[in-house]
């Protein structure tokens, strides 16, 4: 499998959450930013940065 056809899938599965009615503006890449907390802080999301200690984001871009 290519990177297109990741890219593909992604935006395929990433379209089908959207439809679901989630809020996140990148649902897939927030369950990964949320599945590391052990990694380093802070973290920047598509939503601002995220602290880990403290369990929020302290910056919102929006």
């Amino acid at each position: 499998m290519d990177g297109y056809e990741v890219a593909a899938l992604y935006t395929r599965i990433d379209r089908i959450a959207k439809e679901t009615g989630t809020k996140l503006a990148s649902p897939f890449y927030n369950a990964v930013l949320y599945g590391t907390a052990g990694d380093s802080d802070p973290k920047l999301s598509d939503e601002g940065i995220f602290i880990n200690k403290y369990l929020r984001f302290v910056t919102r871009f929006w």
